[in-house]
Parts: C-alpha cells; sequence; structure tokens
C-alpha cells in the first residue's frame, strides 16, 4: 500500500509538472506563430513522446521476460525429484515426554506396538517411523570421520526403522538396508545417502567403512538416494541414517502410506494410537503433498504477481500507444488533409504515420533485450 500511494503519488506529480515545466519555457508568441502557420505538431514534443513509448515498451519486454522466466523457473520447481515418493503420504508427528519413557526399551516397545496396530488398519500399505517430517522437520546435524581420518564432514541425521525406505520410496544404491538382525547389542550400523559417500570417501566404496561415533563406531551397510528433505529448491544435503532399535528416540514420526484409491487413512490412524495410549498426545497430521506445495509458496507468490504486473503492464503498453498515435494523427489532421487534397494515397500516408511509432516500438524492444539479458544475468541464481 505505501509503495502504491508513493507511486501513484509521484506520477501525478510528474504528470503535472513536465507539461507545466515544458509550456513555462516556451514564447506564447512564437507558440502562437508556430500553431497558425505549421500543420505538424512541436518536434521535441514528438521526441518526448517516442521517448516515453520507448521506455515504456522496454520496460513491458523485460517484465515479460522475467515473467516467462519465473513460470518456467516454477514449473520445473513443479517437476523436481525430490529422491523419495511424497504422493499419498501421510505424517503424524508425536513426542514421548512422558518420563516413562527413560527405562530403556519403553520408546522401542511403544514404537512396535503402534507400527502393529497402524499397519493393521485398512487402507494402509506401509508404514516406518523417523525423526523428522520431510520439508517441515529438524534434521540432527551430526560431523562425522572416519575411522582412522582427520577430517570431520556435516550432515543431516536420522534414526528410522527397517521399513523406512520402502515406505518413502527410497532408492538403495549399494548395500543393503536395515533389517531385524540390526537390534539393540548388535554391531553398530549406518547407511548414508550417495552425497555423504562421495564427501567421505570420494569415488572409493563406502560400503564396510566405519565412522567414528558414540558410544561406539558405526559400520556403513548401504548406500541410498539423496533426498530434498529440506526445500524442494535446495541440492539434496548429505544424510546419514541410524537403525531406531539401536538408537532410541522421543521424536517419532509416523510415516504412512495408504492403498491406491483408500480415503481417510488419517482420520483411522489418530484413533488408532490414542486408544492404544490415550495419554500420548499426537502433535501434528500432515501429507506430503500438501507440505510440499506450502515449500514453494514463496517461489508461487513471485510467479504469480511478477505475472500479473506484466500483465497490466502490457495493457498500459496498449493504451498508452493507442493515445500517442491518436494524439499525433489529431495534430497533423490539417496536414493530413492538405497531402489528401494534394492527391496522396491514403494507403502510403497511413503507413507513413504508422511507421513513425513503429520506430519507436522498435526502439523500446531493443532496450528491452539489453533489459531483459541484464534481468536474466540477475535471476540467475
Amino acid at each position: 500500500l505505501a509503495f502504491a500511494a508513493t507511486a501513484a503519488l509521484a506520477t501525478t506529480v510528474v504528470c503535472a509538472i513536465a507539461p507545466a515545466w515544458q509550456a513555462g519555457r516556451r514564447d506564447l508568441q512564437t507558440v502562437l506563430q508556430r500553431t497558425t502557420l505549421t500543420a505538424t505538431s512541436d518536434p521535441r514534443v514528438t521526441l518526448w513522446r517516442r521517448g516515453i513509448v520507448a521506455t515504456q515498451v522496454g520496460v513491458v519486454f523485460v517484465l515479460l521476460v522475467v515473467a516467462g522466466l519465473l513460470l518456467e523457473s516454477f514449473w520445473r520447481i513443479q517437476r523436481t525429484d525430490l529422491g523419495f515418493g511424497a504422493r499419498d503420504l501421510i505424517a503424524i508427528e508425536m513426542r514421548l515426554l512422558n518420563p516413562k519413557y527413560l527405562q530403556p526399551g519403553r520408546i522401542g516397545e511403544f514404537q512396535r506396538q503402534v507400527i502393529e496396530r497402524v499397519r493393521a488398519l485398512p487402507g494402509v500399505l506401509e508404514a516406518a517411523t523417523t525423526t523428522a517430517v520431510p520439508m517441515r522437520g529438524t534434521d540432527f546435524t551430526y560431523a562425522l570421520r572416519p575411522v582412522g581420518g582427520t577430517r570431520r564432514f556435516p550432515a543431516n541425521g536420522r534414526t528410522v526403522d527397517a521399513n523406512y525406505f520402502a515406505t518413502m520410496r527410497i532408492p538403495l544404491r549399494a548395500g543393503r538396508l536395515f533389517s531385524a538382525t540390526d537390534a539393540e547389542g548388535a554391531p553398530p550400523v549406518a547407511i548414508v545417502s550417495e552425497r555423504y559417500a562421495r564427501d567421505l570417501f570420494g569415488n572409493a566404496g563406502a560400503l564396510g567403512r566405519r565412522l567414528e561415533f558414540e558410544p561406539a563406531p558405526v559400520e556403513i551397510v548401504g548406500v541410498v538416494a539423496d533426498v530434498r528433505y529440506e526445500d524442494v529448491t535446495e541440492e539434496a544435503r548429505a544424510a546419514v541414517y541410524l537403525p531406531r532399535t539401536q538408537h532410541e528416540n522421543e521424536l517419532i514420526c509416523l510415516i504412512v502410506r495408504p492403498e491406491p484409491g483408500a480415503s481417510n487413512v488419517a482420520a483411522s490412524v489418530i484413533p488408532a494410537i490414542r486408544g492404544l495410549h490415550p495419554e500420548e498426545p499426537v502433535q501434528f497430521v500432515t501429507t506430503i503433498d500438501g507440505i510440499v506445495p506450502h515449500n514453494t509458496a514463496e517461489e508461487r507468490v513471485f510467479t504469480a504477481a511478477t505475472a500479473a504486473f506484466a500483465l497490466i503492464a502490457v495493457l498500459l503498453a496498449v493504451a498508452g500507444l493507442a493515445g500517442v498515435v491518436s494524439r499525433a494523427v489529431t495534430e497533423r489532421l490539417r496536414e493530413i488533409g492538405v497531402r489528401l487534397a494534394l492527391g496522396a494515397d491514403p494507403r502510403r500516408l497511413m503507413a507513413r504515420l504508422m511507421m513513425g511509432q513503429m520506430l519507436s516500438v522498435a526502439a523500446g524492444l531493443l532496450l528491452g533485450v539489453v533489459g531483459a539479458s541484464m534481468a536474466s544475468g540477475l535471476m540467475a541464481g
């Protein structure tokens, strides 16, 4: 509103002062003589108008190019490969803060009961647990180094169960996924993303390597695809996955994939959880299909606003050009009448009138090409 008010005020002032300033610089007698003796408008006024038309056309061209770039960018964002199957996924977040869960094994027992009950519900195809919901939750951050190494490499850390990768449709690239044998007391294991494997070991294989971790080093048993877990528009970050059976966590994000065509699955999952443990609150229930568009809301607003402004600018440019042409023709009515009386071809006369205005448009397009080139470079990021 402040910008619109300022722009309106500035436009009014400029449109009022410019003609007054221009009129104040002229000698009245000279103006009267020019009006009486000549058939055309003041060349300086004509040049000024054509300059305004060229500038307006240039600005419109830049806006259209920018809007087109944003539309293409948003189209690509909508089709970005997230690295996991987001379609139809339901995410239900819980946090076990009851002191009874401080006892060893209680969190794992609660998790097993929830998974068994949810998987038994009609319409549920798969279910798994993790510590963070894609595009919404907050990952843990680790800085790990290979055993015997000196440099630490940052990565987002998640604890997941054995069915997590199948539920999320995250492809396995090498090695294996977590299994029932990766239980408490078994050798500590981990799975890393492709990017983290490259960060840690370059082109050398990551399978079988060990990473320093507390209380004991973990062995890399698998490498999975990179996923855009935090932002659609950012490159996938390095990630390390730990089995929940070996690393209990009070954060439980239940990921449910319904069967194709199933409806109201979330409505049946929540009572199932509360029926098992009524005192445990379900904090958030969301769908990944809903989270992803929300994650790109800013880009969508920018794109829609710029496209709307560009269309409005086109309409203003068309109206402005029509007004200038009409004014130019009106000022040259006497000249046109004289030329027609002397036998001038009406078509050639009209073409000549239009050519003068099209030169302004051509100059504006040239300015627009230069401006659009500069704008494209600024928007590349």
